[in-house]
C-alpha cells in the first residue's frame, strides 16, 4: 500500500484524485487516511493545486439565452448549464426552438403528410364531432395506420381521438363518424 500511495500522490494534483486511485471514499474518513499516510510515509504533496486553481473546469460568466440574465457556469463540464434557471431551461428545451420534437407551425413529417394532406382536402381542419380547431388529429377509421386512403381518414380533436380508441366509447364515436361520413 505504501508504494501505491506514494505513486498516487506523485501522479496527482488533488487529494480527490488520490482518494480515487486508492479506492477511498471522498468524505472525512478518506481525508483522515490521506493525512495519516502523508505523516507515516513522509510524502511531499506541495505540488497539489490549491483554491480556485484546483477546479477541473474554469468558472465563466454567461448570459442566459432566454432571459438575458448573467450567470456563472463551469465551462466545458459534461453537464454545463445552458440557462440561468430551471424555468428558463424548460422554456428553451421543452417548448423552444431547441426542443428536438418541436415542429414549426404548419410543418409536419413526411409520414404525417401522407395522411394529413389528403384528410384536409376533404374536411376542414377541425374535429368533425365538436368543431374544435386548435389541435386536430387525423384518425384512421379502420385502425390501420398504413391505410391512408381518404375514405379511411377523419379529423378529430385529441379528446375524441382518444375516445375512438377506448373500448368504452369506441362504438359511440364510430356512430358519430359514420353520420358525418354519410353527410359528406
Amino acid at each position: 500500500m505504501r508504494d501505491k500511495f506514494i505513486d498516487a500522490v506523485k501522479s496527482s494534483f488533488t487529494k480527490a484524485r488520490v482518494y480515487r486511485i486508492m479506492g477511498w471514499s471522498s468524505n472525512g474518513s478518506g481525508l483522515k487516511r490521506f493525512n495519516e499516510c502523508i505523516i507515516e510515509y513522509n510524502v511531499d504533496y506541495s505540488h497539489f493545486k490549491q483554491g480556485e486553481h484546483c477546479r477541473r473546469y474554469p468558472l465563466v460568466e454567461k448570459e442566459c439565452p432566454v432571459c438575458g440574465t448573467p450567470f456563472i457556469v463551469s465551462q466545458g463540464a459534461p453537464r454545463e448549464k445552458k440557462t440561468c434557471s430551471y424555468a428558463c431551461s424548460n422554456t428553451l428545451f421543452r417548448s423552444g426552438v431547441n426542443n428536438g420534437n418541436r415542429k414549426e407551425p404548419g410543418t409536419h413529417t413526411s409520414r404525417e403528410r401522407l395522411y394529413r394532406d389528403p384528410c384536409f382536402t376533404r374536411y376542414e381542419e377541425k374535429c368533425v364531432i365538436c368543431d374544435w380547431d386548435i389541435s386536430v388529429d387525423v384518425h384512421h377509421i379502420d385502425g390501420n395506420h398504413d391505410n391512408n386512403d381518404i375514405d379511411n381518414l377523419i379529423p378529430l380533436c385529441a379528446n375524441h381521438h382518444r375516445m375512438a380508441h377506448m373500448s368504452k366509447y369506441k362504438d359511440e364515436i364510430k356512430q358519430k363518424i359514420d353520420l358525418v361520413k354519410h353527410e359528406k
